[in-house]
């Protein structure tokens, strides 16, 4: 009998973010160093259904910041937790049915990847409870490639650990963290921007442009101006601004968004090192050799109206991965 239980899953950011020319097939080859991250986090909280049939998953989903009120933009029946539940009962036969209610931290629509490191957190605690009634598993290495097919994410929150990430989001190399002892302020701004939207503007400005290496759209440059000037960009140095190692999705989604492009400006004149958009939005990162500079960019930025998160990124990172036992 499974026994009611809570999962935390963490979120992550990308250091950088790449995209490539559309595929026949409408998806896109990505490359990015994916760094995990302990805040924000959501919770997870599983209870099996004796009554219901096998396989039926029933979720609701909670927003923490607000007193847990109850999130309306996601689908119950139809979402990340849903489908890696499905898929994991097709390819271990193990299929409980089971309430599960994510109670979110990490925001909506904010590049975190959120959706994705639930869907893993729930695939592992499958895998383990698979495990443990002798269900079929496939190894660990195959298990980790396929559950791509649930989210371009799922595979890298399933490590947890830095990786350098390309193909879909399947493709996986343990990474150095280029930034270990580094001071991180997560900014997250009350805005949702769709991944969707993002993918599909991007496509098109492209298809302007003749390509995926053109310059900024005039538009774009208009509406950066309103927060990032030259002047500032110049003055600190960033590998945000390090040709191949920005974000591809920034300047589109600060023209059509340009407090975001403000907040980010704000970053830039705190003192960082660098300052970024993680995925496509709409959160914001930056990294400060400083705690001091840090915790004083905070505070300012606090009174935004965002929400702020400050960690300090661990020493050491991995050189390899071992599956035994997983």
């Amino acid at each position: 009998m499974i026994a009611p239980l809570t999962l935390r899953a963490g979120c992550k950011i990308n250091l950088y973010l790449h995209v490539g020319a559309k595929r026949a097939d409408g998806f896109h080859d990505l490359e990015s160093l994916f760094l995990p991250l302990e805040e924000p986090h959501d919770r997870l909280e599983i209870r099996p259904l004796a009554d219901e049939p096998e396989g039926r998953v029933l979720c609701s989903f909670f927003k923490a910041s607000q007193g847990n009120a109850p999130l309306l933009d996601i689908d119950p029946e139809r979402n990340t937790l849903t489908r890696a539940a499905a898929w994991h009962a097709e390819q271990s036969g193990f299929n409980p049915a089971l309430e599960i209610r994510v109670y979110k931290g990490i925001p909506h629509g904010a590049g975190l990847g959120g959706g994705s490191s639930d869907a893993a957190a729930l695939l592992l605690w499958l895998r383990e409870q698979a495990r443990l009634a002798k269900a079929r598993l496939a190894p660990f290495p195959r298990f980790l490639e396929a559950a791509a097919g649930g989210g371009a994410d799922v595979p890298f929150f399933l490590r947890k650990t830095p990786a350098l990430v390309t193909g879909l989001g399947e493709k996986l190399c343990p990474a150095v963290n280029p930034h270990a002892g580094h001071s991180l302020l997560l900014l997250c701004p009350n805005l949702a921007i769709s991944t969707a939207w993002a993918f599909a503007a991007l496509d098109r400005y492209r298809e302007e442009q003749g390509g995926p290496h053109g310059g900024l759209p005039e538009f774009a440059k208009k509406n950066l101006s309103c927060g990032l000037t030259v002047e500032a960009s110049r003055a600190t140095p960033s590998f945000a601004r390090t040709p191949g190692r920005g974000n591809d999705f920034e300047a589109i989604v600060f023209a059509a968004y340009p407090e975001l492009a403000r907040l980010h400006g704000r970053l830039i004149q705190s003192g960082a090192l660098e300052a970024r958009m993680s995925g496509t939005g709409s959160s914001l990162f930056a990294l400060y050799r400083e705690a001091e500079i840090a915790r004083l960019a905070a505070k300012e930025l606090a009174k935004e109206g965002c929400s702020v998160y400050i960690q300090r990124l661990p020493e050491g990172s991995p050189t390899g991965w071992t599956d035994a036992g997983v």
